[in-house]
């Protein structure tokens, strides 16, 4: 016979199982605009979300999505003007974020880009679903820019294994809407408050100054930017034996 403080016990086990399960993947978002960084690269959780669209009215959005990513993400960055509208069809589709708003007619709009931890090295690709149908996975990155959906997105590639000798190189590389990756030549990349040009083939070499934490970003007329992030560099003597690119300023 099961005593009431056991079903009690019981129910409680379960609802903490599934509190627990319901808890979406932590995921990075970052937001780009025509000049500026709007929202710089911050981890969230992509979960259930309810938001206010564009017109007063509550909607909500259930699961691991790219859209309640992005709502959590805003919540996070409190300050930053957000509004999106929405389909029957489609769900919510982005229409502001800080200072631009999108302008169909002009063709320009709020684009949904994600380098999914499922396919490692490939990088940004535009997703082929909208936000409340785009689904995320631990790792997952989510990138919001506002153009004509020509640009490319830039990323900084570190080194692997250990590196001797007073500098190290990363190199730069630009990726198409199709997931096509290329090296990014004459990129700039701002480092430890120096500027520094990639060469022909999006390599950059840079001085080592000890373990330290620095900003390091990247940036090509045409491309969208890479969003800054911290360059954690460790070193061990004249080698870098640890490195890692971490999201946040």
């Amino acid at each position: 016979m099961i005593t009431t403080s056991v079903r009690a016990a019981v129910a409680l086990a379960l609802l903490s199982t599934a509190t627990a399960t319901a808890a979406g993947p932590v995921v990075e978002v970052r937001v780009e605009g025509s000049t500026q960084t709007v929202v710089p690269p911050i981890s969230v959780r992509a979960d259930t979300v309810t938001a206010e669209d564009e017109m007063g009215v509550d909607r909500t959005v259930e699961g691991r999505t790219a859209f309640g990513a992005t709502v959590n993400a805003v919540d996070v960055g409190r300050g930053t003007r957000f509004s999106f509208g929405w389909s029957d069809q489609l769900g919510p589709f982005v229409t502001r974020f800080g200072q631009d708003t999108s302008v169909p007619f002009k063709g320009k709009f709020w684009q949904l880009w994600i380098d999914t931890a499922r396919t490692p090295g490939v990088g940004y690709v535009v997703a082929q679903t909208g936000a409340r149908d785009t689904l995320l996975m631990p790792g997952d990155r989510v990138l919001w820019q506002w153009g004509k959906g020509s640009e490319t997105v830039l990323d900084v590639i570190l080194p692997e294994g250990h590196t001797s000798g007073p500098t190290f190189v990363v190199r730069v590389v630009t990726t198409k809407a199709n997931g096509k990756r290329s090296n990014a030549g004459g990129a700039i990349v701002e480092f430890s408050g120096k500027a520094y040009r990639a060469d022909t083939r999006g390599r950059v070499r840079l001085p080592k100054r000890g373990s330290q934490r620095v900003p390091l970003a990247a940036r090509r007329r045409g491309d969208v930017r890479f969003g800054q992030g911290v360059f954690a560099l460790q070193v061990c003597g004249d080698v870098v034996c640890r490195r890692q690119l971490a999201p946040g300023a």
